[in-house]
């Protein structure tokens, strides 16, 4: 911390003399500047190097429990939101929308979202399935012409769909 308010306190002096380094013609007070720019440059350089190795001997895996529990406590209003923007699409009658789920991983009282959003089409993953395995098992079961793959924490407008049907068809034909 120290090292940081002698930087600082030597770049508010630099900047406080500036005036007089253009009224002085000895020189004086321009060569004040230089020195203190470069100990100010040393000191930020030294502080880059100490930072960073700070930041690397710090484990990330005290995180782990906290990231999980924000997630946690965000998950239901997360995936509610994406499932009702996708409920809510322009050309229902012509999209699919497949969600995968392994409800072991979500918490107790997400059994009850295939009742509440019944125009979308549930796929059970089997028990301990990977993301990238929930995601394969959605691409094999669709049959569209586009395929997309969101995340539960995605929240799209009522009209994405349509807008990705006209680009490509615009793009079909030009």
């Amino acid at each position: 911390m120290g090292c940081r308010n002698a930087a600082s306190a030597l770049l508010i002096f630099s900047l406080s003399i500036v005036q007089s380094i253009y009224k002085d013609r000895t020189q004086h007070w321009r060569m004040v500047h230089i020195i203190i720019s470069s100990v100010m440059a040393l000191l930020f350089v030294g502080q880059a190097i100490t930072g960073t190795r700070m930041l690397l001997g710090v484990p990330l895996s005290w995180q782990e429990p906290y990231i999980q529990q924000l997630y946690e406590q965000q998950l239901p209003t997360l995936l509610e939101r994406c499932l009702i923007a996708l409920s809510q699409q322009t050309l229902q009658d012509q999209v699919k929308v497949l969600v995968g789920r392994d409800w072991q991983t979500y918490p107790a009282g997400f059994e009850t979202l295939p009742d509440r959003f019944q125009t979308l089409h549930w796929i059970t993953a089997p028990q301990g399935a990977t993301v990238p395995k929930r995601r394969s098992l959605g691409i094999q079961q669709s049959q569209g012409e586009i395929i997309t793959l969101l995340e539960d924490d995605c929240i799209v407008p009522s009209d994405w769909c349509t807008t990705l049907h006209l680009d490509r068809y615009f793009n079909l034909i030009h």
